[in-house]
């Protein structure tokens, strides 16, 4: 049985955010810790990032931004449409690339559920 951190990072390999972006650390650090504390997603700025920032001693401008770019790597590589596949609902769309937010508040909320 695989646990949420192998699952996490399965997932994101399938939707095209390669391991070697900062983003994919702090993405999934993000997720993890959303996934303990649902209600960071609630405060992204001053809460989500900046406990991930402090995990992995960064800055919360750095955290957003890198997370941002790991998002724009899948969506552009047209691969971020698959996790519509993998959780059976049609969330993203190819014409539109989700918010940090959204995308981990969508990757929390299927998670909780499974």
């Amino acid at each position: 049985m695989e646990n949420k951190n192998q699952i996490i990072s399965k997932i994101m390999i399938e939707i095209g955010i390669k391991p070697n972006l900062d983003g994919f650390k702090y993405l999934k650090d993000s997720i993890m810790e959303s996934l303990n504390n649902p209600s960071l997603v609630h405060n992204m700025t001053k809460g989500l990032y900046a406990k991930v920032a402090s995990l992995n001693s960064s800055t919360p401008a750095k955290v957003e931004r890198s997370i941002r770019t790991a998002i724009d790597a899948g969506y552009m590589g047209g691969k971020l449409s698959k996790l519509n596949e993998i959780f059976g609902v049609e969330y993203i769309s190819k014409y539109e690339k989700p918010s940090n937010g959204n995308l981990i508040a969508f990757m929390v909320d299927r998670l909780l559920c499974a």
